[in-house]
């Protein structure tokens, strides 16, 4: 395998590439905002250049240094993305991420809300080697859903003030 030649496509291509061929109602980030927002979380950050195939495994065909085969992410979307050869599983991915945790698209909440699932998950067990039940699963739903409301009311409150 050849060494990885440096990759040529600007954010400017790959925004103006997306603005035109991407729906942006399935993604987390408006089209007037793909140069500043990471298209999976929606958070206003430094982004990357990301393959939506491994470049890799196409030993650097220049074909693949194109605005079609990128998507921006930030670095922590980046280095979660899925690595494979299926050119429209970073899009799937990106698109079904948003709906797992930020059904609504809002901004800057994706992170937040992985995180409260996570940490609910952590407060859970199971029996034995049983998948999780029915009763457990409505617990987390439950407890997101009151943590949900507080934060609203919290942000509303301060908006008031």
């Amino acid at each position: 395998m050849r060494k990885r030649p440096p990759m040529k496509t600007t954010k400017k291509q790959i925004v103006d590439w997306c603005e035109r061929h991407i729906d942006e109602c399935d993604y987390p980030v408006d089209a007037s905002e793909m140069d500043t927002h990471c298209f999976r979380c929606g958070y206003e950050r430094p982004t990357e250049r990301a393959h939506t195939v491994p470049w890799s495994n196409y030993d650097y065909d220049p074909k693949y240094d194109s605005p079609r085969y990128y998507r921006l992410l930030c670095s922590e979307c980046h280095a979660e993305a899925p690595n494979v050869m299926e050119e429209t599983a970073m899009d799937k991915w990106i698109i079904e991420s948003a709906e797992k945790y930020n059904l609504h698209k809002f901004y800057n909440t994706y992170w937040k809300h992985r995180n409260k699932i996570e940490e609910l998950f952590d407060k859970t067990g199971q029996h034995g080697f049983e998948p999780m039940n029915q009763s457990t699963k409505e617990w987390i739903i439950d407890e997101f859903v009151k943590w949900k409301e507080d934060s609203l009311e919290k942000e509303l409150k301060e908006l008031v003030v």
